[in-house]
């Protein structure tokens, strides 16, 4: 800890993503991980903050970007939450105490890891596995990648709220629905775009609409309707 004040990465973090940061040391399990969605850090490292409404949701989101992208931390889903890892900080030195787990593991390929003196590797082979009678699980499909144009904190922070909007209210994105309102969404400016999502949050609908132009909005069609159509942002894109 001695070199933490001089640290590069530290000092590259603004004073909140480094505070954000000591309160997620000292809230993570053994293993150095904990919750990495928005809501949890904010309800359970901010909780106070938040009640005298010093901080948002977005705020943390940015936050937690900061610490991303100095490295300072690594997301990872497990059991289709989210999680974040601290890479690099030991909490549990010594060997005859039995560490203290509250996350799912996280795992990455040739991932050296210091305790008590000695190295392990975390990597996770078939050999570990084979002959076992472990349950086979589904491999998931894969998230579809934000569009260049639209690829900037800003509107990743809000895209991130939109899906956790659609899990909350029990109609989550589906891949390939996804794929296809990420697409409709690049036909436009990155703030038009980001305007889109915005409207859809505040008044808790479930599809994305053009914005609206004094007062009025363009009605949506039908969703059957989509593939037969060459519509704009206005209509739903979901199926």
């Amino acid at each position: 800890m001695k070199s933490y004040p001089d640290s590069e990465k530290i000092n590259n973090i603004s004073f909140e993503a480094e505070t954000l940061f000591t309160r997620l040391i000292v809230k993570c399990d053994d293993n150095s991980n904990f919750f990495g969605s928005k809501n949890q850090v904010l309800g359970k490292i901010f909780a106070k903050r938040w009640e005298k409404k010093q901080l948002t949701l977005r705020k943390v989101g940015k936050l937690l970007d900061e610490l991303v992208e100095q490295k300072l931390i690594i997301m990872y889903e497990s059991g289709g939450e989210s999680y974040l890892h601290i890479p690099n900080n030991i909490k549990c030195l010594r060997g005859d105490v039995k560490k203290i787990t509250e996350y799912p593991e996280h795992k990455t390929r040739n991932e050296n890891v210091t305790d008590t003196g000695r190295t392990r590797n975390e990597n996770v082979t078939l050999e570990h596995t084979k002959n076992k009678n472990i349950p086979r699980t589904k491999k998931k499909p894969p998230t579809p990648l934000i569009p260049e144009k639209l690829n900037t904190l800003e509107f990743r922070n809000i895209w991130d709220e939109w899906k956790q909007h659609r899990k909350e209210t029990k109609h989550e994105l589906k891949p390939t629905t996804e794929k296809r309102q990420l697409k409709k969404l690049a036909e436009n400016s990155e703030s038009v775009a980001i305007a889109i999502i915005a409207q859809s949050l505040e008044n808790g609908w479930q599809g994305l609409f053009e914005v609206k132009n004094n007062g009025k909005q363009q009605q949506a069609t039908n969703p059957r309707d989509f593939d037969n159509q060459k519509s704009n942002i206005g209509e739903r894109v979901e199926v």
